[in-house]
């Protein structure tokens, strides 16, 4: 009877795999049903933590991000171990991944108050130990929670049963049972294995948490960092399985798409936004080394979001020959609907690796994605209409550029971009596709079709000399393009066809024009100096006298009346940024320096201001970034230097207070390094001078910091301050005598000092 009733169950299942196999799931369904999962978790979990709800950009970059890897790489496996094909196992994933819903539903209805769902944080040296109890209920993971280790457990218990309904074989079944979890293991916790990988490669990154909450010299959201760092790894670690996803799928399918992804113009896009980030990195960190691991990670995003968003809109408009007949999943080619899926998800991954880098970078890959789609739309067709054509390829290689400057500069890239090097760029490209895209006789006319050869030749060579002779450039870069032009005309003459080698003409001839651009000094962030607005400096004048008689609020009026007359240089935003900060409105203040920023990134007292603005509202990580930002500009400012020591200061007795010393001393070095750099660009300046004996008198070096107080003492005569802290490493160093001396000392400067708990012993 019981055998009988499995039968009639297993019969049902079976049905019910069949019809989820063969239904008809677009993407677009897929992504929909998708979405509405991720909805109802977000919901969900925020109940059960208690939180609010996540707030819509974490929600949108970071929720779908961190589950597409796994929905792309278990049917991969399954498929492997139960031999259906990926695409039919993949359909019913989808369908299955609303048990996602459960972990937080099981912790509302189980009660379980302030329950908090996250990665499986494996520590090193433990990951077998973690995943042997990971359904230890004796043992706790942060993250891991009762309804997460249901959830997996019904996950392997569900794939193992799958993979025994198509074999039919037991001990498959069985065997597939821990490879399932494996699997599933490496989607709970990728960012710990991330960072696992990372220390056995030499970084010194001590956990995770430092890894994905700190920021580098690359421009990220300060939304929630850690939720955009990990999503930009998921996208990253997305990219090779979707390729493996179609090799399984169909080798030659994965051929056709290869083909259009490995052209000479993609690659010349991917190359522009290389050079890009070239730019970026002289602009914001010129000497200061990409040592953040989300640096590197952040500029291969840029760069593959412009090659997915290339080779997307190849495949999402129309081929150039229309009319690909349906065929089965087999080893076929591309159906119109397989190319529209690949495009829309190439489009999709590109979206979000500039999304997951900054937003600026995902505003400039539109415009390079809007001039691709021109290019190849129909009926425009303007492939065929030079120089449009040309046009069209020179903007794309340009916004490919911007978007490798954004990923440094953010929304100062539009002003960023010589404009020599932009005309440059877009004249060699309208050249060289008059070369590519064009039959002779279609320049010259059909009454010259005997003659359009040499007639197209002379033009092009011609546009090459005129373009080599106008542009201010070097000579072995005018070189450069007039051999362009004159060769390509050779080739035509001598061939009558242009061979595909001749793709690297427009890519070979922006780089001669940048190279030479960069020979001749030209910088990538350039500004004129306008001319003073007569009305803003009437307001300037007036705000100054205002703030000399402390009157912040109406200077701050006069000061808004400069902006609103136009001049929002950095000689109206500062004084104005400097009296919202006097006045305590720091979030304002905070706004002012970051548009003084975009409009002027090579202004490092802007960066210094809009630092110390950030820390002041508890922004560590970001006044950090702007820090170092003044520092690759103006490597001699001392401010940055004795702020990043303070700062580095801060965390050390922070980890010290916790018990954690090597964390400690590591930090309490750093600040030493910092102090000492400071110092030494500045012995007199006080600030510099009492961080480096800070430093140096909690890492017990009291000699080096009494000699520090010392100098500080003589410096200034009326700073009671110093003679308490000399008082103080006086005592400590065994000098009774000279300790109450100093004490005395700044009490008679300053008859109301409330002496420290530690040296009241003196005044007895």
């Amino acid at each position: 009877m019981a055998a009988r009733a499995y039968r009639w169950v297993e019969q049902r299942v079976v049905r019910l795999l069949d019809y989820f196999e063969r239904a008809p799931i677009t993407l677009g369904r897929a992504l929909a049903l998708l979405a509405a999962v991720f909805a109802f978790r977000n919901i969900f979990e925020a109940l059960a933590a208690g939180a609010p709800l996540y707030y819509p950009a974490a929600f949108l970059v970071h929720f779908p991000l961190a589950y597409l890897p796994g929905i792309v790489l278990i049917p991969l496996v399954l498929a492997a171990l139960s031999g259906e094909r990926v695409e039919r196992v993949t359909k019913v994933l989808v369908v299955a991944w609303a048990l996602t819903i459960l972990p937080p539903l099981f912790e509302l209805v189980a009660g379980h108050a302030g329950a908090r769902i996250s990665y499986l944080p494996i520590q090193p040296g433990r990951f077998w130990w973690s995943v042997g109890n990971y359904f230890n209920p004796g043992v706790e993971f942060e993250g891991a929670t009762a309804g997460v280790r249901l959830e997996a457990a019904l996950g392997v218990i569900l794939g193992g049963y799958y993979v025994y309904l198509k074999r039919k074989k037991i001990w498959i079944s069985l065997a597939s049972l821990p490879v399932i979890f494996l699997v599933m293991v490496n989607v709970f916790s990728l960012p710990y294995i991330f960072h696992h990988i990372l220390r056995a490669c030499g970084s010194e990154v001590p956990h995770v948490a430092a890894l994905f909450g700190t920021r580098g010299l690359i421009l990220r959201p300060a939304l929630d960092l850690s939720d955009y760092s990990t999503a930009l790894l998921d996208l990253l670690y997305l990219t090779p399985l979707l390729a493996l996803w179609l090799l399984v799928y169909g080798w030659k399918k994965l051929k056709e798409v290869a083909r259009w992804a490995f052209r000479l113009d993609t690659g010349g896009y991917a190359l522009a936004t290389g050079v890009g980030l070239y730019l970026g990195y002289r602009a914001v960190g010129a000497g200061l080394p990409l040592s953040n691991p989300l640096d590197w990670m952040a500029m291969a995003g840029a760069v593959l979001a412009v090659f997915h968003a290339a080779l997307g809109m190849r495949m999402l408009l129309p081929a150039d020959s229309p009319g690909d007949k349906p065929s089965d999943a087999g080893d076929g080619p591309l159906t119109e609907r397989e190319r529209r899926n690949v495009g829309a998800v190439c489009l999709l991954v590109a979206a979000g690796c500039a999304g997951t880098v900054n937003y600026y970078l995902l505003g400039t890959l539109a415009v390079f994605a809007a001039a691709q789609a021109f290019l190849h739309l129909r009926p425009l067709n303007l492939r065929r209409v030079w120089p449009l054509s040309g046009l069209f390829i020179g903007v794309s290689t340009v916004a490919a550029l911007g978007v490798g400057l954004a990923a440094f500069i953010g929304g100062a890239v539009t002003t960023a971009l010589p404009g020599a090097l932009t005309w440059g760029v877009l004249a060699v490209s309208v050249l060289g596709a008059g070369v590519l895209e064009l039959r002779p006789e279609a320049l010259v006319g059909g009454l010259l079709k005997d003659r359009g050869r040499r007639v197209f030749a002379a033009v092009t060579a011609g546009l090459g000399i005129c373009i080599s002779i106008l542009l201010p450039l070097p000579l072995w870069s005018r070189l450069i393009l007039a051999v362009l032009g004159i060769g390509l005309a050779v080739v035509v003459l001598a061939r009558g066809r242009m061979p595909r080698w001749a793709h690297l003409a427009w890519p070979l001839g922006a780089l001669a024009v940048l190279g030479g651009r960069l020979d001749l000094g030209g910088e990538p962030a350039v500004f004129e100096d306008l001319p003073p607005n007569p009305v803003a400096v009437a307001a300037l004048d007036g705000a100054t006298d205002l703030e000399r008689n402390n009157l912040y609020a109406h200077a701050a009026l006069e000061y808004a009346r400069a902006v609103e007359a136009g001049d929002e240089r950095a000689r109206v935003l500062g004084p104005l940024a400097f009296n919202l900060r006097q006045t305590g409105r720091l979030e304002e203040a905070e706004a002012v320096l970051e548009r003084s920023v975009a409009l002027h990134p090579e202004h490092a007292p802007a960066l210094v201001d809009l630092a110390a603005t950030k820390v002041a509202l508890g922004k560590i990580a970001e006044g950090e970034r702007l820090y170092l930002r003044a520092l690759g500009l103006w490597p001699d400012l001392v401010q940055p230097r004795v702020a990043l020591g303070r700062l580095a200061l801060d965390r050390g007795l922070f980890y010290r207070g916790r018990g954690e010393p090597e964390l400690a001393a590591e930090f309490l070095t750093e600040a030493l390094d910092w102090a000492r750099g400071a110092y030494d660009l500045a012995p007199g300046d006080d600030s510099a001078a009492g961080l480096l004996a800070a430093v140096q008198e909690e890492l017990g070096n009291y000699s080096e910091a009494y000699t520090l107080w010392e100098k500080r003492a003589h410096a200034a005569p009326l700073d009671p301050g110093a003679r308490v802290a000399l008082a103080r490493l006086a005592l400590m160093l065994g000098k009774d005598d000279e300790a109450r001396e100093w004490l005395e000392e700044a009490r008679s400067l300053d008859p109301g000092l409330e002496v420290p708990e530690g040296l009241r012993e003196l005044l007895r």
